[in-house]
């Protein structure tokens, strides 16, 4: 860690951005042929990519911007909150 950031303290603003962008959410991968679902957490990205077969950073753009991915894997896969 730097000198500058030693003493650091942050302020309510700056926390609360924090917290905001670290809560964990439901990641619910749903099989369009079968209706099979299965559920990852917000923390396994990586494995709801590769549960799909696409970069999870990828998926979460999608989830990011929209809530949802439907791609033509036969996957929809929903963000909830």
């Amino acid at each position: 860690m730097t000198m500058a950031k030693l003493g650091r303290t942050w302020d309510e603003a700056n926390k609360l951005k924090l917290s905001a962008n670290t809560q964990p959410y439901a990641i619910i991968a749903t099989e369009i042929s079968t209706g099979e679902t299965k559920v990852f957490t917000s923390t396994l990205k990586i494995k709801a990519g590769e549960f799909i077969d696409i970069h999870y950073y990828y998926l979460t753009k999608c989830l990011n911007e929209n809530n949802i991915y439907t791609g033509n894997r036969g996957y929809t896969i929903v963000k909830n909150n």
